[in-house]
């Protein structure tokens, strides 16, 4: 079997290592590297080339490394190719990171303090406490 990783490098060069010690047989190029295009499997994107087809022209399979395939031009791949979302604890727990730093950093007004620093001034400014504070999230999948 022989895959093609097409997104961030150095994620793709641990899953190279991870395939060769668990699973030998199975080949993983890391774009823009794609072996014999005519023998890939499985392409693993975050964002598939434009003429997914001809680059890969016996492709049985699209993994999505985001959690959702939206992001994914579904009219320009062959109308036979599945697409898989993928669901990582680590992307989940990493979005979490992500959301509670942002949530807790506008809770905070930092956009204000950032935006003082880079002017050289200090000014304190009051802050509502969080428990008034409305928080919405939206989607209902595995993010949400």
């Amino acid at each position: 079997m022989q895959l093609v990783y097409k997104s961030e490098p150095e994620r793709g060069r641990l899953w190279q290592r991870w395939l060769a010690q668990h699973a030998p047989d199975i080949k993983l190029h890391i774009w823009p590297e794609t072996g014999e295009p005519d023998r890939v499997d499985a392409l693993i994107a975050w964002q598939p080339p434009d003429d997914i087809a001809a680059c890969f022209p016996n492709l049985k399979l699209l993994f999505s490394v985001g959690t959702g395939a939206d992001r994914f031009d579904l009219t320009a791949l062959p109308p036979d190719l599945p697409v898989i979302r993928m669901i990582e604890p680590g992307l989940t727990q990493g979005m979490v990171e992500y959301v509670t730093f942002s949530v807790l950093g506008l809770h905070r007004d930092m956009p204000r303090y950032f935006q003082q620093q880079r002017q050289q001034q200090w000014q304190a400014h009051s802050v509502l406490p969080a428990a008034q504070r409305r928080v919405g999230v939206m989607g209902m999948g595995e993010l949400g």
